[in-house]
């Protein structure tokens, strides 16, 4: 009796207690959960703007090669790869420079488009004049050989089919053609290496460990100084995607 009495006597501040428990519980969740999403997206932000190193309020143009000769007039035609690759790059280059216009645009093998701005240029170049007018000039260190393979340092890198393998080619460095503005190359020696660079700049989870690896083989003081670089990354080839994305070589330039 004692028990219930005390129960009917001090209900109000119980229930109060149990209330203002489940309350302090439930803000200390959320509080938690909304400061590792916002830590997680302002930390990821962060490393993404040092890894494009474009500035803010600028224009930047995701500039993608099209295979003219399968292509109707006005229409740009596109691996399924390097879509995606252009695509991804886009959004993310939205999500991260917010004040900044971003523009898709496409180069033909007859003109070089907006050369002299900020640029991504995604694709060899075979089908992407900007990506060629940009590595003609750092030709003999990093080029595409007549057969699509990727030469770098004296070593050779080739798509296989039998292995499923292909490799990609991402260079980031100050735009030759306008030294005020950044250019970055997003190329490969089939379309899949092109899919497996621009996952460096990825904003979602999918292959995270690739930027660890990036920073392990680029070392602590590059990094730190975020010096422009040549990187090579090779990946596994399935259907129109890719796995197993890793680096071969990051050297500062």
């Amino acid at each position: 009796m004692k028990v219930i009495n005390f129960l009917i006597n001090n209900w109000d501040v119980i229930i109060l207690g149990i209330i203002a428990s489940i309350l302090t519980i439930f803000l200390q969740t959320v509080v938690k959960i909304i400061s590792n999403v916002l830590t997680y997206f302002l930390t990821l932000r962060w490393n993404l703007r040092r890894l494009f190193s474009f500035v803010d309020k600028e224009d930047i143009y995701v500039i993608s090669g099209s295979i003219d000769k399968y292509a109707k007039k006005e229409i740009a035609l596109l691996m399924g790869p390097d879509a995606s690759a252009a695509a991804n790059l886009y959004r993310t280059l939205g999500d991260i420079y917010p004040d900044s216009k971003i523009k898709h645009i496409y180069s033909t093998t007859q003109q070089s488009i907006y050369i002299d701005e900020n640029i991504v240029s995604v694709g060899g170049p075979v089908y992407n004049i900007c990506t060629k007018n940009l590595m003609k000039l750092l030709r003999p260190i990093v080029f595409f050989d007549e057969n699509d393979a990727l030469n770098y340092k004296g070593e050779i890198y080739s798509k296989s089919e039998e292995r499923d393998e292909d490799y990609g080619l991402i260079i980031r460095m100050v735009n030759p053609f306008a030294t005020t503005r950044k250019a970055l190359v997003i190329a490969g020696c089939g379309s899949h290496g092109v899919l497996a660079a621009s996952m460096l700049f990825n904003k979602t989870g999918k292959f995270k460990n690739i930027r660890k690896d990036f920073k392990k083989k680029f070392g602590f003081s590059n990094h730190l100084l975020n010096k422009d670089f040549i990187a090579i990354i090779r990946c596994r080839i399935i259907g129109n995607d890719v796995t197993d994305v890793v680096f071969i070589d990051v050297t500062n330039i």
